[in-house]
Parts: structure tokens; C-alpha cells; sequence
């Protein structure tokens, strides 16, 4: 456009600005959950983390709305942490989860390894 002095589009990360800011990790991941009545427990890898959700991605078909169980250990965390999950959004293989009915320590493990990633 004549006369428009702005460098173009801004990186989404820009464009969108987020209550919860999301961290790499790579770290395991397991998660449990329930199909056709059957429990089923499989393995993947945990990319992205904020206070409030997580990004994994897992060869296993999941869709929006898909209760999960999570257990993995965080970055700069000694123990295991289990936390019950939501499934927001999927492409491909790499699905957006949001935690649920976060426990006080499940929040403090959550919120300390995102402090701590947020100064590297």
C-alpha cells in the first residue's frame, strides 16, 4: 500500500499476545487415557510448556476434547508429575493439550519450571 511505512506481517508470535507464554522442552512424555472402554497408555515427547497447557507429539490418533492423563518430569524438576489434560487442538501429530484441575503443587512444579525457562 503508497504510503505504508510498516516493515510487513509480524511473526505470529508478535501478533499474539499470550497470557501464558510457551517454552521449548524436550523431554518424555507418557499419557494414559480411556478408547472403547479399554485403558490405553502410550509414549511421545513433550515440545512446548506453559502454565496452563503443553504441546506433545504422539504417533496415536487423538481429537479435540480427548481426556488425558499426562506424567512426565519436567525441566529442573526431580519427580514425576501427573496431570490431567484436555486435547485442544492437533496438527499432525503434534497435539495442544490444556491442563486441568491443576492441584496446588501440580501448579507450583508447572509455574517453577516455566520461571525457570523464561530467564535461558
Amino acid at each position: 500500500m503508497a504510503g505504508d511505512s510498516s516493515p510487513g506481517p509480524k511473526p505470529v508470535q508478535e501478533r499474539i499476545a499470550r497470557k501464558y507464554p510457551r517454552f521449548p522442552i524436550d523431554v518424555p512424555v507418557e499419557i494414559t487415557f480411556t478408547r472403547s472402554g479399554a485403558k490405553v497408555v502410550r509414549s511421545g515427547r513433550a515440545s512446548e510448556v506453559s502454565e496452563r497447557g503443553i504441546a506433545i507429539y504422539l504417533s496415536i490418533d487423538l481429537f479435540p476434547g480427548d481426556r488425558l492423563l499426562i506424567e512426565l518430569t519436567l525441566p529442573y524438576s526431580h519427580e514425576p508429575v501427573q496431570l490431567d489434560a484436555v486435547v485442544r487442538s492437533r496438527a499432525g501429530f503434534r497435539y495442544g493439550l490444556e491442563f486441568k484441575e491443576m492441584n496446588p503443587r501440580q501448579k507450583q512444579v508447572v509455574a517453577r519450571t516455566c520461571s525457570a525457562l523464561s530467564v535461558l
